[in-house]
């Protein structure tokens, strides 16, 4: 008896979990269609009409998800996790932003190692809803451990996503940029690629790719030794503004600043702003 109501504790307790998490993740997305859609776009090589609909199609899966977590949960449900890993990890290697949890601000800010082990929790959690073994308790507590330290990771990502460099760089804030902006005073720099720099940008930022070939005739065109720099690209997940800013630094640019925050803090902050 005991034993059943423990069961029954620790499968409710990661039913709710996942089921939060699936469904941040799908109100993320289809709050943030344009944004999710353009992550998607480049990530796959889809046009933009076609990541909006790839969208619907995910965030309408995931909805199964929750539904079959608690209806009925199988062992198919483990390949939720390992198919997005998958995703994820591929995203690490082209330096892009998946887009995988949507764009809600708590998702959003997650370092790529916090969304590495929220999917190990939920892969845990799975083995754990779907079989009848002994010490199967073991996976439950593992499963919510995982997710407790995904969270932490949020208050430890400035260390972990600190610019890897011998050449330090200053950091600037929304209200810096906003700042910077009003006065005139500073050039803003997009370090993302050409598509999405066109999908949206920071008011006047000039766009360049952190991997341009060019970059010494750009240096003449814009007077970039010169002037104050703010480099930026998606965000937390993204370090193509500090490849970037080093690649300018090298160049012989002193005044450089990277807006860390990048475009998902300035997307965030000016709704906060319009609200």
């Amino acid at each position: 008896m005991i034993t059943d109501q423990k069961h029954n504790f620790w499968s409710i307790t990661i039913k709710s979990v996942i089921s939060m998490i699936f469904l941040l993740s799908t109100i993320g997305k289809l709050a943030s269609i344009t944004e999710t859609s353009r992550s998607l776009s480049e990530l796959f090589y889809v046009n933009p009409d076609s990541a909006q609909i790839l969208v619907l199609a995910i965030a309408l899966f995931e909805v199964s998800i929750i539904l079959t977590i608690w209806l009925k949960p199988h062992r198919l449900l483990i390949a939720v996790p390992v198919l997005f890993f998958a995703i994820t990890a591929y995203s690490q290697v082209r330096n892009l932003d998946c887009g995988c949890f949507g764009e809600l601000p708590f998702f959003s800010q997650f370092p790529l190692w916090g969304h590495y082990l929220l999917l190990t929790g939920m892969l845990i959690g799975f083995l754990f809803l779907t079989q009848n073994k002994e010490g199967r308790f073991n996976l439950a507590l593992l499963s919510i451990l995982l997710f407790a330290f995904a969270v932490t990771s949020l208050f430890f990502r400035k260390h972990i996503d600190g610019v890897n460099s011998e050449i330090p760089f200053a950091t600037a804030t929304f209200a810096e940029v906003n700042q910077a902006i009003t006065e005139h005073n500073a050039l803003l720099i997009d370090a993302r690629s050409e598509m999405q720099y066109l999908y949206g940008t920071i008011a006047d930022a000039i766009n360049i790719p952190e991997d341009t070939n060019n970059l010494d005739s750009l240096l003449a065109l814009w007077n970039l030794k010169e002037q104050k720099l703010i480099v930026f690209c998606n965000g937390v997940h993204c370090d193509k503004a500090e490849l970037l800013s080093r690649r300018l630094a090298e160049a012989g640019c002193e005044h450089i600043y990277i807006y860390s925050g990048g475009w998902d803090d300035w997307i965030e902050n000016e709704m906060k702003l319009e609200q």
